[in-house]
């Protein structure tokens, strides 16, 4: 088994390669700076004025957006890098599977939820950081909403690809 090059260039390969650099964007964001978390998770005052070294001990309220973004954004960073290692290695049948088709109309789904709940937690109170967590939370949704058009641009390709070359 061979390295595959003339499956780099290929539409499938470039959509993944492309959802892989967002998503590492967003989940650099949402784990960088001063304000943790990311993903929407509301950040609760310090706890007793508590700290470890230069790092104060927040509280999150919400994590449940937290761990949604953060899950979300796992699941498909991993699917895409396997699935980009799987192309480059000469092995494409993936493209013409529904599997493939599913993971990309839930995934776009998944993100634009998740794009949703960033973008309504940036316009309401629950961003204690002021206008730096507002920022924050802008950008992670325009990573994700990013992510969700190239899962149904892959989507559409994918469709096509099943229906030029049915299997059944």
């Amino acid at each position: 088994m061979g390295f595959a090059k003339e499956n780099l260039l290929r539409i499938p390969t470039m959509v993944k390669i492309g959802q892989i650099v967002l998503l590492f964007i967003t989940i650099g964001i949402a784990q960088g700076g001063h304000s943790h978390p990311g993903f929407g998770g509301a950040v609760n005052a310090y706890i007793n004025d508590a700290s470890i070294g230069d790092q104060a001990v927040h509280c999150i309220e919400d994590k449940h957006s937290y761990f949604f973004g953060a899950g979300i954004c796992m699941c498909y960073l991993l699917n895409c890098c396997v699935l980009v290692i799987c192309y480059l290695l000469g092995d494409t049948k993936t493209q013409f599977s529904k599997f493939e088709l599913g993971m990309s109309v839930i995934g776009s789904a998944l993100f634009l939820a998740l794009a949703i709940k960033l973008f309504v937690s940036s316009s309401g109170d629950s961003t204690a950081g002021g206008q730096d967590d507002t920022a924050k939370l802008i950008t992670e949704g325009c990573c994700c909403v990013g992510v969700a058009v190239l899962q149904i641009v892959d989507a559409i390709f994918i469709h096509i690809r099943i229906k030029d070359n049915p299997t059944d």
